[in-house]
């Protein structure tokens, strides 16, 4: 099985306020074979996550109304299976500092990250789940 075959298999969800950003995360996973999805605001994401099971989540940490470390611990409780990697292009230092340290410690990818860092990230995260 090739890697673009085995990249088909799992799924990942962008979860980011900045359309262009989402947009082109989905393209730039797309184009690597995987199954990829967005949403544009904390709420939207929780009801794809529900509703899609993502294997990996990639989680802005200045998410509107609900930040992304909060969207991140209520992720763990509809999908406790689902990788999560934040990132961040601008934040505070303490948003920034909790996405790092919170007790479910996550890795925070800061931006701007090239496609094929942002690709390693996440083959690293799925690297234990099942069929990678």
């Amino acid at each position: 099985m090739t890697t673009h075959e085995i990249a088909q298999t799992f799924k990942v969800l962008i979860v980011d306020e900045e359309r262009t950003i989402a947009d082109t995360f989905v393209e730039i996973f797309v184009h690597a074979g995987y199954a990829a999805r967005c949403a544009y605001s904390a709420e939207t994401g929780l009801a794809e996550a529900r509703e899609w099971n993502p294997h990996a989540a990639i989680i802005d940490v200045m998410l509107p109304a609900m930040n992304g470390v909060e969207f991140g611990t209520a992720l763990e409780i509809y999908c406790p299976d689902c990788q999560i990697l934040f990132f961040s292009g601008e934040t505070t230092p303490e948003l920034l500092q909790a996405a790092r340290t919170m007790e479910m410690n996550h890795p925070v990818l800061e931006q701007p990250a090239h496609p094929e860092k942002l690709l390693a990230e996440v083959k690293a995260l799925l690297s234990g789940v099942s069929g990678m």
